[in-house]
């Protein structure tokens, strides 16, 4: 599963829909004679080869092609791997010459207005750094000679460059309004968070601003991305502009970021190609997630674009895959009440989990001679002891057959909670609980919701205390 999604990227990198012209690109390297030279891209976090020169002995070459390059931000290689970029837009017969002692401070472009321009961009953000990072050097360690007038002189002078920067955006997006550089711009461009006016009898005003200050990030983070723009696919800023507001920006319980998410994606539909990369990229990183609910996401977006046919560029094959795999999955989502398992007891009786009456239920799949399992049991009959008393149960399931071996393990161990098995595999407790290995703790409410599944022992016993005091998960 997890190579057939990634392969949404390569396919994705080589069928961008292009004009109809080819391209042409002259290069003059000071300083190199009969080196090849790579043209290469970004897609994502990735590069990728375009185009190859081999430089004549006066160090000029020239990049060329029947067919148009896709738009984007591109890398002209050097054998010692060092590059620059430029930009590749509608127009592909420009010529560019430097050094190669000097690449970023001899560059310069000819034919190719907006490449100068973005060079240009790149030079003053690169001045605007610096600044910014002296500043904040002295504001943090300040020289033995400043005094605090000093020191907030400096954070003055951060500010007034804080939004000289903002200006400066505003500046260039407005000067290249509607081409590939205002669009990359526009994307480096952090949204300015408003000046609420909050409640004067507002108890907790700190607190409220930010709430409201996380509300406008959440929704604004991305206003006036260029969603229809592909070549914005073609460079690093899309994929790290989605990473950072899925990791950073959103809060990560699965259903405070649901509905960004899909919104994200409603929002890419307005080209295919960026609709494709939007919905692939989420699925693969909520499917990759380690971090507990994530799988809810995940499976919210197989649901409502892949398995609901809106997700054109997915062969039969891929989708037969995910709905199994999120057949497997959907049971066991936090919030999802857990499947009823009744099953014969140790002491032959017979126990139903959703019978079970406990204001949390412990529901634990092991077997003896599990090494982990030799570690866990223990460790968990230990909390069970200074639980039992607080109303909490454990519904332990032996997930094998020998029954001799299980009760045995059961006397030698005082094992005094719920243990159950099902050596004929009534239940299907592998499928409703996605066991493939042991040990595997869920943690169940009183109506038997899932809390949290497959977790340590460590992390069990922090929940169920926060949850005993009152503090939640």
């Amino acid at each position: 599963m997890r190579t057939r999604l990634i392969t949404v990227f390569l396919l994705l990198a080589t069928s961008l829909p292009v004009a109809a012209q080819g391209y042409r690109i002259g290069v003059e390297i000071g300083g190199l004679a009969g080196d090849t030279l790579l043209l290469g891209y970004h897609f994502g976090d990735r590069k990728f080869i375009a185009d190859t020169t081999i430089l004549d002995e006066n160090g000029k070459g020239t990049f060329t092609g029947s067919q148009p390059l896709a738009g984007g931000i591109y890398l002209v290689v050097l054998p010692d791997k060092s590059y620059f970029e430029m930009l590749i837009t509608e127009d592909q017969d420009f010529s560019l010459r430097t050094r190669s002692d000097n690449l970023a401070g001899e560059l310069q472009f000819s034919g190719s207005p907006l490449n100068n321009a973005f060079l240009e961009y790149q030079q003053k953000m690169i001045s605007f750094r610096q600044k910014s990072e002296s500043l904040r050097k002295n504001i943090q360690n300040p020289p033995p000679e400043w005094d605090t007038r000093d020191t907030e002189e400096a954070r003055k002078q951060l500010a007034d460059l804080d939004r000289e920067v903002e200006s400066y955006y505003d500046e260039v997006i407005r000067a290249h309004r509607g081409s590939l550089l205002a669009h990359i711009v526009q994307a480096m461009k952090p949204p300015h968070i408003p000046d609420f006016d909050l409640p004067a009898e507002c108890a907790n005003p700190d607190s409220l601003q930010m709430v409201l200050e996380y509300g406008y990030m959440r929704d604004h983070f991305f206003d006036g991305f260029a969603w229809a723009d592909s070549s914005m696919l073609r460079t690093p800023i899309l994929q790290n502009k989605l990473q950072y507001y899925i990791t950073r920006v959103l809060i990560q319980h699965p259903d405070s970021l649901a509905v960004p998410v899909l919104t994200l994606i409603d929002r890419s539909k307005v080209h295919p190609s960026v609709f494709q990369y939007v919905s692939a990229f989420l699925l693969n990183h909520f499917m990759q997630s380690k971090i507990m609910g994530h799988d809810k996401v995940y499976v919210r977006i197989a649901r409502q674009v892949y398995l609901s046919g809106e997700a054109f560029w997915a062969e039969d094959e891929f989708l037969s895959e995910l709905r199994e795999n999120v057949a497997r999955v959907a049971p066991t989502l936090i919030g999802e009440t857990g499947h009823d398992l009744i099953m014969e007891s140790s002491t032959g009786e017979w126990h139903s989990l959703h019978q079970v009456e406990a204001d949390y239920t412990v529901l634990y799949f092991w077997e003896p001679d599990c090494g982990h399992c030799k570690v866990v049991t223990p460790q968990l009959r230990e909390l069970y002891k200074e639980w039992k008393n607080r109303n909490i149960e454990v519904f332990a399931v032996y997930t094998h057959d020998n029954r001799d071996k299980w009760l045995d393990y059961i006397a030698e161990n005082r094992l005094e909670w719920i243990n159950v098995y099902d050596p004929m595999h009534q239940t299907n407790f592998r499928y409703w609980y996605h066991i493939i290995s042991t040990p595997a703790i869920y943690l169940l409410d009183r109506d038997k919701k899932i809390l949290a599944k497959r977790i340590s022992v460590e992390t069990l016993e922090d929940m169920v205390n926060r949850l005993l005091n009152g503090q939640g998960i």
